[in-house]
């Protein structure tokens, strides 16, 4: 991973939420399938942050990669309106989804 990514990624892990929101966003648009990215994104679906949780769905969504599907189909457990939101990115991706499902 080059030290850009590292850097974006520890700032999804700090704590500061406005920074992890841009660097969820900012991992999204990159798209990049490195492990260490869909892990920091995962680890966001933990944090009991509901927006931090949207933006880091929708990051795995951007990605696309089946490592990052399997994640993002995890925020399933989740229920109620963060089920919806993945079923929502699920559906908006087509048949490409169908598979991880």
């Amino acid at each position: 991973m080059n030290e850009t990514l590292k850097s974006v990624v520890g700032l999804l892990e700090g704590e500061a939420v406005e920074a992890q929101l841009a660097a969820a966003q900012v991992l999204g648009a990159l798209k990049s399938s490195e492990p260490e990215v869909i892990r920091a994104l995962a680890a966001c679906l933990d944090t009991g942050e509901p927006l931090l949780l949207r933006y880091a769905l929708q990051a795995l969504a951007d990605i696309g990669t089946k490592p990052a599907l399997s994640e993002l189909v995890s925020g399933l457990r989740h229920g109620g309106a963060i089920a919806d939101h993945v079923s929502h990115l699920l559906s908006q991706m087509g048949p490409s989804s169908a598979s991880i499902l």
